[in-house]
């Protein structure tokens, strides 16, 4: 483990939580870097250690018909396992690390401690947790409200852009995982997710095995609101 950062940098629109919780949370723990596609906790496992992530991203997973179904991202200051240590003891879902994440791993006796002995620190813990709740609630009216092509969209300039605008510059990754799995999560068959895929090459979408280009993210952006383009 590692000395943490008082405040690790992070670009994300939720910046101030993510700072205030790792002032609250964070000074005085050991980290943990993880890989990609590692585990940072897993579902109905015992809530001993909060991980809060610190940088990087990760995906909430459920498993529905055997699949681990990618639910939410989770990013910057969020403190994984807070619902279990408020309910059941257990974590309610896996999260899987997508590209390199470093947590601080808060245990879950002094983080009951912290929230007893200042109620600001419970008060912003769970405005954490109202937002990561809010990303899946979105991402659940996605899926009733947007047709597979803006979902595919949508999913392919958050994974690649990073939450950053859309812009002309292309973007370049690799799908975070298999092709079933994305479709699972996208609330469409496979064979449908590969004819969106096929279609999306007209705006600059090439995808070979994982590996993903979009040359035109600012095309890409429109189909991702639900418009045609003109």
């Amino acid at each position: 483990m590692n000395s943490v950062p008082a405040k690790p940098g992070t670009r994300r629109p939720d910046a101030a939580l993510a700072a205030s919780m790792c002032r609250h949370f964070a000074e005085g723990m050991g980290t943990v870097d993880f890989g990609d596609g590692a585990i940072l906790v897993r579902l109905n496992a015992p809530v001993e250690v909060l991980p809060l992530v610190l940088t990087g991203r990760g995906l909430s997973l459920r498993c529905f018909q055997g699949i681990d179904v990618p639910v939410c991202e989770v990013g910057p200051g969020a403190l994984l396992g807070l619902e279990g240590v408020c309910g059941t003891g257990r974590h309610g879902m896996t999260v899987q690390a997508l590209g390199p994440v470093r947590a601080a791993m808060v245990p879950r006796d002094v983080f009951l401690n912290r929230i007893a002995a200042d109620p600001e620190a419970g008060l912003l813990a769970f405005t954490v947790l109202g937002t990561r709740l809010r990303a899946c609630i979105q991402s659940t009216d996605d899926l009733k409200f947007r047709d597979a092509t803006s979902r595919v969209a949508r999913f392919l300039l958050a994974t690649l852009g990073r939450g950053a605008e859309p812009s002309d510059a292309p973007l370049e990754g690799r799908l975070p995982f298999p092709k079933k799995t994305l479709a699972a999560h996208l609330g469409i068959t496979q064979q449908s997710l590969s004819r969106v895929l096929h279609r999306l090459r007209d705006v600059g979408v090439v995808v070979r095995g994982s590996h993903i280009r979009i040359s035109e993210p600012e095309r890409l952006a429109v189909l991702a609101t639900g418009e045609d383009l003109e």
